[in-house]
């Protein structure tokens, strides 16, 4: 874990911030959600909140290092990477809620009467 925490941390370093790179961008709105929805998927999925937010942060590192590699048309923001660590622990946090213990739930039908 400490050895992911590091790897993402440098990479983040990396990254150059622009002077327009603002945190209250739509930009930054659109990390955040589609992180979030990533990491609140999987969460509930994997029924794990590691994986939710390992999964999601990967997607981020994904975005960014393509940004790098396209730089001529994209933008590398280590501010980008850092909506989408935000993004990716809220939604892990809101996927996390959902999980119930095994065989509790609620089941929803339509029932027809006759």
């Amino acid at each position: 874990m400490k050895r992911n925490i590091s790897t993402i941390f440098l990479f983040s370093c990396l990254l150059n911030a622009h002077a327009d790179d603002q945190w209250r961008g739509q930009d930054k709105v659109k990390h955040v959600s589609v992180s979030a929805l990533i990491a609140g998927a999987v969460t509930v999925v994997q029924r794990d909140e590691l994986q939710g937010f390992l999964a999601s942060a990967a997607v981020g590192v994904a975005k960014e290092a393509y940004d790098y590699k396209h730089r001529d048309t994209q933008t590398a923001s280590w501010k980008d990477f850092g909506a989408d660590l935000i993004g990716a622990y809220f939604g892990t946090k809101l996927g996390g809620l959902l999980i119930l213990p095994e065989g509790k739930g609620l089941t929803i039908g339509f029932v027809r009467e006759f």
